[in-house]
């Protein structure tokens, strides 16, 4: 298993999940860079705030849906089964489901922990 990147994924190319809710699904890569979340603060429902984050985004193929609630955390891969990334949410009106590069998660882990290298069991 290589080290995880989006780098090396072309725009349209297959990736993969399976989630607690829907399973084993298929969508196709879509190169989203800045994603725009508007979230509530916990201690006042009726205040809203901007979270700008760095995601990438999946089109789920036509008529089905890639996510559900339920599958956030799921792994996403690619057709060799590189671990690519994981989902954190989806608007299923859109068919569109949201993932963390998994670049992104390491890097996030070296900061928090101090670790030097992060990898995935081969």
């Amino acid at each position: 298993m290589e080290q995880p990147s989006t780098e090396n994924i072309s725009l349209g190319s297959s990736l993969y999940k399976i989630g607690r809710r829907t399973n084993f699904t298929t969508g196709s890569y879509q190169a989203l860079r800045t994603l725009h979340l508007k979230s509530h603060r916990p201690s006042d429902q009726s205040q809203s705030i901007m979270v700008v984050t760095e995601e990438a985004a999946i089109a789920s193929k036509r008529g089905l849906r890639f996510s559900a609630e339920g599958d956030s955390g799921s792994f996403i891969f690619d057709q060799q089964t590189n671990f690519v990334g994981l989902l954190f949410a989806g608007n299923m009106e859109m068919g569109v489901a949201y993932f963390t590069p998994a670049t992104i998660l390491f890097e996030d882990i070296k900061t928090m922990t101090g670790a030097l290298d992060v990898r995935l069991p081969c």
